[in-house]
């Protein structure tokens, strides 16, 4: 049996890739490929059936009625910080300490980041003060290059990078995540997959 995982985020988001590591020692006759693409690239891949299942963000499961779902976890959003900044040394911040910054965001078309960009306005960020690039990585670098602070789902924190990552306090900006394959699937490894999925308190923090 084989299939193939898609996710978007840096390595091992949300513990994933530790996750898939017990999966396929559990289950060895299984060949597992893994996909790491934008959250609309995934949502399309899985209506086109060339991919098995994918973790995204919920809102990119919208009207995609070939589609099912297992809802994972909610998070808030936070910004990443040049270490050298002012606000790196705290542990949240206020849309009053981020006047007069600069937010650099990437800019890839798709529903979550539209949802995400809509909810930093309505949180109080002004539209001047947005910087866009068409990658995450660019952003983080610009930021590291302390260019701007980059806004982003906890879950996206990378470790060994000189950034502070400041929660966000308001109760505008959340994420939520799940599991999706396509309705209908024939294929035994999905299901098997999909229900460890389901045991499993997410983000994974296994060992």
């Amino acid at each position: 049996m084989c299939f193939t995982i898609g996710y978007h985020g840096f390595i091992n988001w949300a513990g994933l890739h530790s996750f898939i590591a017990a999966f396929t020692r559990r289950h060895p006759e299984i060949e597992v490929s893994i996909l790491q693409q934008q959250m609309k690239e995934l949502a399309d891949y899985l209506e086109l059936g060339t991919l098995d299942v994918a973790f995204v963000e919920a809102s990119e499961l919208r009207d995609r009625n070939e589609l099912s779902s297992l809802a994972l976890f909610q998070e808030k959003t936070c910004f990443a910080v040049p270490l050298t900044h002012p606000l790196a040394d705290r542990d949240r911040v206020t849309i009053d300490d981020l006047k007069g910054e600069t937010i650099v965001m990437n800019n890839h078309p798709s529903v979550c980041m539209d949802e995400l960009i809509g909810n930093l306005i309505r949180s109080g960020i002004r539209q001047e003060q947005f910087h866009f690039v068409d990658q995450p990585d660019v952003a983080l670098a610009l930021s590291v290059a302390g260019m701007g602070l980059t806004s982003l789902p906890i879950s996206f924190r990378q470790d060994g990078i000189p950034l502070r990552y400041v929660e966000y306090d308001t109760p505008v900006c959340r994420m939520s995540y799940s599991l999706a394959w396509r309705s209908g699937t024939d294929n035994s490894a999905v299901r098997l997959f999909c229900g460890e999925v389901s045991r499993t308190d997410w983000p994974y923090a296994g060992s």
